[in-house]
């Protein structure tokens, strides 16, 4: 396979895993301290809320889609690496 079809295998790969580890962490409460009554969503970063209050949720798109990069970026640099080591 020539490289540049190696990494765009690579970073499509890398895309599906971004959003799905995107989507999974929306299922993560991460509840900084001190913050009563609202619940925080997502992992690295919050990107949904919840309020008890009765507000149903919110949803913060610039924090999601930092996160959907975030994770690409990783999927993207940890194939690439795991590929390196497995040709060595």
């Amino acid at each position: 396979m020539t490289e540049r079809v190696l990494l765009l295998k690579y970073f499509v790969v890398s895309v599906v895993c971004g959003v799905v580890a995107t989507g999974v962490s929306g299922l993560i409460q991460n509840q900084p301290i001190g913050h009563e009554g609202v619940d925080y969503w997502g992992f690295p970063l919050q990107w949904r809320t919840t309020y008890i209050d009765g507000v149903p949720y919110e949803t913060f798109p610039v924090s999601f889609l930092l996160d959907v990069l975030l994770w690409i970026v990783f999927f993207f640099v940890a194939i690439f690496v795991l590929n390196g080591v497995r040709n060595i």
